[in-house]
């Protein structure tokens, strides 16, 4: 794992993972179309959270795709960066 926001600005840090969860907010079971296709459609998303040391924090969550060919339920993945900025004393910025 490397930090984007210290990659971009041509930074090197140290990544630690500080928490992770998964959301079960509903699943629709699996279904066949009427081209005899199973879909399988999990909107739930899996997280784990991040801080780098020099104090970016973000959450990486990805929701998987559905396996069928050519389906619109696209798999996630994606970094969500915080507000919040540790700097090298520990205080939030």
């Amino acid at each position: 794992m490397i930090c984007e926001r210290c990659s971009a600005g041509g930074d090197l840090s140290d990544v630690w993972t500080v928490g992770m969860g998964s959301s079960s907010l509903a699943y629709n079971p699996s279904f066949w179309d009427d081209d005899g296709q199973q879909h399988d459609h999990d909107i739930n998303y899996h997280s784990q959270d991040y801080r780098c040391s020099n104090g970016h924090s973000w959450t990486f969550r990805h929701r998987l795709g559905c396996p069928a060919p050519g389906c619109s339920h696209e798999a996630v993945m994606e970094s969500v960066f915080h507000d919040d900025y540790l700097d090298t004393e520990g205080i939030v910025r």
